[in-house]
């Protein structure tokens, strides 16, 4: 029987195989959308990452709906309503583009740590007053620890996204664990069969 078992085992290992671990890359647009609207005083997390107000704010950035989207927006009249982005848990990351709707008043810039305590920034203050823009950032903010979303007067960051490397789990997939359950249980079958007395037969 535990033949059989085996047997089963090494044909679901050869023929369907097992997931092992291997970087994976993940890229996504942070849905803004699920926030709830208004300002936001303390730290909230959104697919995976998590927005935190910095700098000891006196006005808090609010996530509103503007220009058709989903966004974080400073305030239009104060300084410092700055919001960190960081994986939740931890890790390096990419920002790979953002939607921003700005004034063109000085101080709209994003800015920030690498992994390896690298400063990196990007200065927004030069782009046209009040048009939405996609900006993609190319290599600057690749391998990202945490960075500063820093939208004055009314400016807003929408569209965000990044991307990273994650591992895939070294379990096997659910179609895979239910077609090592039918070899299994296929292999008891034999096995019961080969093990049954024969009953019936002249001596």
């Amino acid at each position: 029987m535990f033949k059989n078992i085996a047997a089963a085992a090494a044909i679901f290992i050869s023929g369907y195989g097992i997931v092992q671990a291997s970087p994976v890359t993940v890229t996504q647009t942070l849905n803004l959308s699920s926030l709830a609207l208004g300002p936001f005083s303390s730290a909230v997390t959104v697919d995976g990452f998590t927005l935190t107000p910095s700098g000891g704010l006196s006005v808090a950035p609010r996530i509103v709906a503007i220009g058709g989207y989903s966004a974080i927006q400073g305030s239009d009249w104060t300084f410092g309503d700055d919001t960190l982005l960081t994986r939740t848990g931890g890790g390096a990351y990419n920002l790979v583009s953002v939607v921003i709707g700005t004034t063109g008043s000085n101080g709209q810039a994003i800015g920030g740590t690498d992994m390896n305590g690298n400063n990196v920034n990007y200065d927004l203050s030069g782009l046209t007053n009040g048009t939405p823009q996609t900006i993609d950032f190319g290599t600057t903010f690749v391998n990202a620890q945490s960075l500063d979303l820093d939208a004055l007067f009314g400016a807003y960051f929408a569209d965000i996204k990044v991307s990273y490397e994650t591992d895939s789990s070294s379990v096997p997939e659910p179609s895979s664990l239910a077609l090592l359950g039918i070899s299994v249980g296929l292999g008891l079958v034999r096995a019961r069969r080969r093990a049954k007395p024969i009953v019936g037969q002249a001596g």
